[in-house]
């Protein structure tokens, strides 16, 4: 049985088919169009597109008409149709730019309601990343908004919302938060980006196992902090350091920027004010496992040069060593079981670094490691060198070229 539905607002347009995928945005359905509704996902194709005057063969954007599917699925009030190759996200987490339009200040973790293009869903603001400075047109360091000021926060809803980035969708980009018992409008809002972790970062396996690592340090603390692009052979290179420290009777800990995501910062995003707040954090962590007396080893991309710096203040006096892996893109690229790249260029993965948000290589690294010609054996023996050079451990016998 087919399914007669009339959105109760434009759905989602598809993309012509000349555009692909990467133009989901190309203002018009057409009649055997395939879609997938959402938030349930159920797939079907557009059989009809009905008006008064009569059937159409596509419809653009603005018309309002009546879209029977091929196949009987859920589409109530509230569904979105999209096309399968690019749908909107449909999260519990996301970051946005918000206005706040109350005499009350910001008040993080309070219950509100988000009025948004798909209906009302209960959420909470969980952190305030930044306020904006509307004379140096940027971002201060901020925990709490006051009237008429503009920040950066981040946002848990108690359900899924279909949410697409304001630069890109604005009926499905804007939202207002509203007070749960007045009804008051509190703030106006645009989604900077929808949270998928889960979406593009996997997570890092090592080979050393808690039961193995000694209980008595031999060694002097430290952090060795491995940057570089995506693919670049990061936490590979540090998983085999953790290796020979292990086997030579050295406390060391792997701090690795996707396993991270996964759940002391499964709530950041990957903007360039969540990009540095996720790299605060791990430099945070490996100051407390450095001051525990490990040698705290970080694999994070960290693409911005001033987030390593405050990394490395944050250190303080517990030696810090930065490791450039110094891998051409091209070579990330080729590595790139994940298929992050690819996407990226497509246009499925916004704010990937190399591709849509840059690396700023470092200028003078602690250690510079070539990705192109040296093996991760040959790369974590240089980091050992570096440590015993610096005093930080002892010579390793038992070592692997």
């Amino acid at each position: 049985m087919r399914t007669c539905a009339t959105p109760a607002r434009p759905a989602r347009r598809t993309a012509p088919a000349s555009c692909g995928p990467r133009n989901p945005y190309g203002g018009r359905i057409q009649r055997g169009d395939p879609i997938v509704t959402l938030p349930g996902g159920q797939p079907s194709r557009i059989e009809r597109i009905v008006t008064f005057d009569g059937d159409l063969d596509e419809a653009t954007n603005g018309q309002a008409v009546t879209l029977v599917l091929a196949d009987e699925i859920e589409a109530g009030r509230g569904a979105v149709f999209a096309h399968p190759d690019a749908p909107p996200a449909c999260v519990d987490r996301l970051a946005a730019r918000v206005v706040w339009l109350s005499d009350m200040a910001l008040d993080v973790g309070r219950r509100l309601l988000m009025r948004q293009a798909t209906g009302f869903v209960p959420c909470r603001i969980t952190a305030v990343r930044s306020r904006l400075d509307v004379v140096r047109l940027a971002g201060d360091p901020a925990t709490t908004l006051r009237v008429n000021e503009i920040g950066l926060v981040a946002i848990t809803t108690d359900r899924p919302v279909i949410v697409d980035r304001y630069d890109d969708n604005r009926a499905l980009g804007a939202f207002l938060l509203v007070d749960w018992l007045s009804n008051t409008t509190l703030a106006a809002g645009m989604v900077v980006e929808a949270i998928q972790p889960s979406a593009n970062v996997y997570w890092q396996k090592f080979d050393v196992r808690q039961s193995e690592r000694p209980a008595v340090q031999r060694q002097l603390p430290a952090i060795v902090w491995l940057t570089g692009p995506s693919g670049a052979g990061k936490s590979t290179v540090a998983n085999e350091v953790e290796r020979l420290l292990t086997q030579g009777g050295y406390h060391t800990y792997v701090l690795d920027g996707d396993n991270i995501r996964h759940g002391l910062n499964r709530d950041l995003g990957f903007s360039p004010a969540e990009r540095s707040e996720n790299v605060r954090r791990l430099a945070e962590v490996a100051q407390i496992l450095a001051d525990a007396g490990l040698v705290a080893i970080v694999a994070a991309i960290a693409p911005y040069a001033r987030d390593r710096a405050n990394a490395r203040t944050i250190a303080g006096a517990i030696p810090f060593y930065e490791v450039f892996v110094d891998t051409p893109l091209e070579l990330c690229a080729a590595r790139d079981r994940k298929g992050l790249y690819q996407r990226a260029r497509l246009g499925l993965l916004n704010e990937f670094t190399g591709v849509g948000a840059p690396y700023e290589r470092p200028i003078a690294p602690d250690l510079r490691l070539d990705g192109a010609t040296e093996t991760p054996a040959q790369e974590a023996g240089r980091i050992i060198d570096l440590l015993i050079e610096r005093g930080q451990i002892r010579a390793i016998s038992q070592r692997t070229e």
